[in-house]
């Protein structure tokens, strides 16, 4: 029998989540790419892209990497 991967061990609605949460991701690490090019001359708005993109890039891989925590139902505020 195949040894399963990190990916395939986990509950389906997690690999579901992770595979959403990775093709959102990969959306706004290229769209900053775009934008990247067409504010090319405008220092402060590409680096301040350069840093969304690295966040974007560094949780992808974070996802595939580890498995989630679990995570209760979120609290109504006051």
């Amino acid at each position: 029998m195949a040894r399963e991967t990190k990916m395939e061990s986990r509950p389906p609605e997690r690999r579901a989540a992770a595979h959403d949460l990775n093709n959102g991701l990969a959306i706004i690490s290229a769209e900053c790419d775009l934008l990247e090019e067409i504010l090319a001359e405008q220092t402060a708005a590409v680096e301040r892209i350069k840093v969304i993109k690295t966040t974007a890039r560094h949780m992808a891989d974070r996802t595939a990497a580890r498995p989630w925590p679990a995570v209760g139902p979120l609290k109504k505020p006051h």
